[in-house]
């Protein structure tokens, strides 16, 4: 039998062969799973990854139906309405099949195992279009192209609440209903001194002086606290807390690492570049423009070419080698310095894998054409 997701067809034809056979109803009599909703999140998640068009191991690219229907180099691997010629399921059953992890089986769940195998009894059906992307839906080994963060922004309607007195903007509203939903009350309203500690230490990282906090408690203006907000946000300290985050995501430092750990005398220029982008509110495609390409945009400046100092920012191994060793050190001393957890997430690996084919001819990798 097959898991519930396989919805069996309510057919006379169907009722009558279990009645007069006292067997279970044979595969025929379910319904083929949804190839979009059903099949795609498989091969997506557990196959594509070693078997696409650019990375065809075992002669075997599963992201399109022309191919996937060929086979690849142990025969078969999908044969319509024949699950058990199929090469393909004879190794996700045993479980060869996505391959081992760190000494750990990666065996497909009897469920997905079920369903598969159900899709190819029924026919395979694969529209002729439809190509299967790696990175097309989010699943629990990788973000996708649907990853929250990678859609349009919107605007959500904020949600009623009950203390709707609480609610001093918008923000407050959702953190309110969050609260109603677990039971939990909000904390009481914090006094002025309270609330001056709080934005200091959240905006610039450092202690309001005394000075400071009577000026706050003096000014009776019902704006008092946004004033305050924009003041701490046009301070130059701004930028100085807030470029230690993305410099930590860098992996800067002013030495070199390792065994001899040299200085580099000259990074502070793009640790300074970080802060002055930060507290002049520099959008952040060309923020990231310019650390990874700063000399290759249309009017290249001091500044922007200071930017690329991103890519030496990390660790460096100067240590005397081969030829190959060396170029594999620099083709990978950047991941060092950051650009492996990038934003960009799948582009962003410019010294390696499809860098050449994006670049255009000649292979340099971090050139980025317009």
């Amino acid at each position: 039998m097959f898991q519930s997701t396989a919805k069996q067809i309510q057919s006379p034809l169907c009722v009558i062969l279990v009645l007069i056979s006292g067997l279970a109803a044979s595969p025929l009599c379910y319904a083929a799973p949804s190839f979009e909703d059903e099949i795609v999140p498989i091969i997506a998640k557990r196959c594509v990854e070693c078997h696409n068009s650019k990375d065809i191991k075992g002669g075997l690219d599963l992201s399109n139906p022309k191919t996937a229907f060929a086979g690849g180099d142990s025969g078969d691997s999908i044969v319509a309405s024949d699950s058990e010629a199929s090469m393909i399921i004879q190794r996700i059953s045993d479980g060869s099949m996505p391959p081992e992890s760190r000494g750990q089986s990666q065996k497909l769940p009897d469920s997905e195992i079920s369903l598969v195998k159900a899709w190819i009894d029924n026919g395979a059906e694969w529209p002729e279009a439809r190509t299967i992307d790696i990175y097309e839906r989010t699943t629990d080994v990788r973000g996708g192209l649907d990853w929250w963060s990678l859609q349009p922004i919107r605007k959500p309607a904020p949600p009623n609440v009950k203390l709707a007195s609480r609610a001093q903007n918008p923000i407050d509203q959702f953190i309110l209903a969050k609260l109603e939903t677990t039971g939990l009350a909000p904390a009481p309203l914090a006094d002025k001194t309270t609330l001056i500690r709080r934005l200091y230490f959240d905006v610039i990282g450092l202690p309001p002086t005394p000075a400071a906090i009577a000026d706050f408690l003096a000014n009776d203006s019902p704006e008092a606290y946004e004033q305050l907000v924009d003041q701490l946000l046009a301070s130059e300290h701004y930028g100085e807390r807030w470029a230690r985050h993305w410099l930590d995501l860098i992996r800067f430092a002013e030495t070199c690492g390792y065994e001899r750990d040299q200085l580099k005398p000259n990074i502070y220029m793009y640790r300074d570049w970080v802060i002055k982008a930060l507290n002049s509110d520099m959008p952040y495609d060309q923020f990231v423009t310019h650390q990874l390409a700063g000399d290759e945009i249309d009017s290249p400046t001091k500044e922007s070419v200071i930017a690329t100092g991103m890519i030496r920012a990390g660790t460096w191994n100067d240590e005397p080698c081969g030829h190959r060793a060396r170029a594999w050190v620099c083709a990978h001393a950047p991941r060092g310095g950051g650009t492996d957890w990038w934003p960009a997430q799948y582009d962003v690996c410019v010294k390696e894998g499809d860098a050449g084919a994006e670049s255009g001819a000649g292979g340099d990798g971090r050139r980025r054409r317009r």
